[in-house]
């Protein structure tokens, strides 16, 4: 996760989302993600399961 005051490397940054892209236009039935890159106000569905990171515990994460 990047933090404000860290100079972003726009390379590694690019590389990241092209992972992102990937794995979620490859998942089938399921897609796993952290909370902590989840939206605020997002909840989870039967398809996506939001998982609990020890960053942000709160109760609309769930665990596998």
């Amino acid at each position: 996760m990047l933090v404000e005051k860290e100079e972003v490397d726009i390379t590694k940054l690019n590389e990241e989302i092209n992972l992102l892209y990937v794995a979620v236009t490859r998942a089938r039935n399921h897609l796993y993600v952290p909370e902590s890159l989840v939206p605020e106000g997002v909840v989870p569905t039967p398809s996506l399961h939001i998982l609990k990171t020890e960053e942000h515990n709160t109760s609309r994460s769930q665990t596998v």
